[in-house]
């Protein structure tokens, strides 16, 4: 396969005075950039999920997203709209930790007040 840079693909499209050929060179670079990453990351399958977390994400939507940045206890607590810590933490909070879903920011600290929460990107 030849190899084609981007600058020529550039050069070839505004000969033609068309930008379908960039386009989809553009696209095909992305996909392939996609696929490799997919190959050296790859993502937890289903199969990989325990069902208590996939329990829990069902019940509460949006969980991955929130959990991106770190959260303390309250606010996991407030996003999930439960009142009662004790059931919090043993419904939701330690489900996630054991199965390494949520990290500790600081895991050799595991009852500090200043501990938060979060899912690793």
């Amino acid at each position: 396969m030849k190899v084609i840079t981007y600058y020529q693909v550039i050069a070839d499209s505004t000969a033609q005075t068309d930008c379908a050929f960039f386009i989809e060179f553009m696209l095909t670079v992305i996909e392939e950039t996609l696929s490799e990453s997919q190959i050296i990351t790859p993502q937890a399958t289903l199969q990989d999920i325990p069902q208590a977390v996939l329990e829990i994400m069902e019940q509460y939507p949006g969980l991955a997203e929130f959990c991106q940045h770190p959260r303390s206890c309250t606010e996991l607590q407030a996003f999930y709209h439960l009142n009662d810590r004790e059931h919090f933490r043993k419904a939701v909070l330690a489900p996630l930790l054991d199965a390494g879903w949520l990290l500790r920011t600081q895991p050799d600290k595991p009852n500090s007040p200043r501990q938060k929460y979060f899912r690793e990107h």
